[in-house]
């Protein structure tokens, strides 16, 4: 129980410093990712607000040009955020192998014989193999909400600007 405790742990303060580790970024990436969004749809309001004389003038090259600059921008934020979110998880399995090979040589001198030390292997193998992806999915939840923060900051920021609906009171009695 103990070397699965310090094993579980391990594996969980493992991701837990990455992620310390990369949720600035994550943020950072998150604010890249509204703000290019915000440009796109504000080239494309005036685009499709004034269509008529964007064909009459034959303007569409320059609306197309001034939207990819932060369409390329949007992106590479995305792009970026499923980099830092998928990358970690081949680092620390490469980590789990290593651990498990300490491990193996660990017991290999405390006990001395393969035949004791081959079948809790491989419950320990097992048990990682089945922990890595909860970690895994933990962790990306975790950046994907940082990653996404950014959005939502900015959606209550405008849900608090609205008027407050009132609703009628049902009748007393």
């Amino acid at each position: 129980p103990s070397l699965a405790t310090v094993i579980s742990l391990t594996l969980g303060g493992a991701y837990g410093l990455v992620y310390w580790t990369i949720r600035r970024t994550q943020k950072r990436l998150g604010n890249r990712q509204v703000e290019a969004l915000g440009a796109m749809w504000r080239v494309a309001s005036e685009a499709f607000g004034g269509i008529k004389d964007v064909k009459v003038l034959g303007r569409e090259a320059d609306f197309v040009a001034r939207f990819r600059t932060p369409s390329l921008e949007y992106a590479a934020a995305h792009a970026s955020n499923d980099t830092a979110r998928q990358l970690p998880a081949y680092a620390l399995e490469a980590m789990a192998v290593s651990g498990m090979l300490a491990v193996l040589l660990y017991l290999l001198r405390v006990r001395e014989s393969l035949a004791d030390v081959l079948p809790l292997i491989a419950l320990y193998v097992v048990a990682g193999n089945r922990l890595m992806p909860a970690f895994h999915q933990i962790f990306a939840g975790l950046a994907a909400i940082r990653f996404h923060g950014a959005s939502l900051d900015e959606l209550y920021a405008d849900m608090s600007g609205l008027p407050s609906a009132r609703r009628p009171r049902a009748p007393k009695g």
